[in-house]
C-alpha cells in the first residue's frame, strides 16, 4: 500500500506494483477471477488466510503444473 515510488526495484521487477488502498486491491483480485471458477480467486485467498471455511465439494485448485506433482 502506498504510491508507486515506494515499491522496492527488486520488486517492481517482479511485475509488483502498489495500491491506495486495500479497496483497490480486492478490486484488482476481483478482476482476476474466471467466471467459469468453482472457486474464485478471493476466496481461495480467504480461505488460506482463514477468513472463509472451504465447502465440503469445492476444493482449492492447484496450478497444472503442481496437479501433475501431486498425480
Amino acid at each position: 500500500r502506498g504510491g508507486e515510488d515506494t515499491v522496492p526495484g527488486s520488486a517492481r521487477q517482479l511485475g509488483i506494483g502498489s495500491v491506495s488502498s486495500i479497496a483497490e486491491c480486492l478490486d484488482i483480485l476481483e478482476t482476476l477471477d474466471r467466471a467459469n471458477e468453482d472457486v474464485s480467486m478471493v476466496d481461495r485467498f480467504k480461505q488460506l488466510l482463514g477468513l472463509k471455511r472451504a465447502s465440503r465439494r469445492s476444493q482449492i485448485k492447484l496450478p497444472a503444473t503442481q496437479t501433475a506433482k501431486a498425480g
